[in-house]
C-alpha cells in the first residue's frame, strides 16, 4: 500500500498514517446505478477527440471533501433516497 500511495503522488511521511486510512473496494457494473458523495469538477479530456472547434471533451474528475472522503455505494436503500423527482 505504502508503494501505490507513493506513485499516486500522496504523502505519507507522518506517523501513524496507517490508522486513518481505509479502502474498500467494488465493482461497479455499465449502467448501474450509484450515489457518490464527493467533490465533483469538470476538466478537459485531453485523451479524447473532440467532434467540432467548439466541441471540448471533458471528464467529471471526483475527489474527496475537505472532510476527506469520497464515497460510491450501490446501496439500494441509499439509492431509493436518493431518487430526484
Amino acid at each position: 500500500m505504502r508503494d501505490l500511495l507513493t506513485d499516486m503522488g500522496l504523502s505519507i511521511d507522518r506517523p501513524g498514517w496507517e490508522k486513518d486510512l481505509r479502502i474498500h473496494e467494488a465493482i461497479c457494473g455499465v449502467g448501474e446505478p450509484v450515489v457518490v458523495t464527493g467533490r465533483a469538477r469538470w476538466e478537459i479530456d485531453a485523451e479524447a477527440g473532440a467532434s467540432g472547434y467548439r466541441d471540448v471533451s471533458r471528464r467529471l474528475r471526483m475527489s474527496p471533501t475537505s472532510f476527506g472522503r469520497l464515497v460510491v455505494t450501490d446501496d439500494p436503500k441509499v439509492l431509493q433516497r436518493s431518487r430526484i423527482g
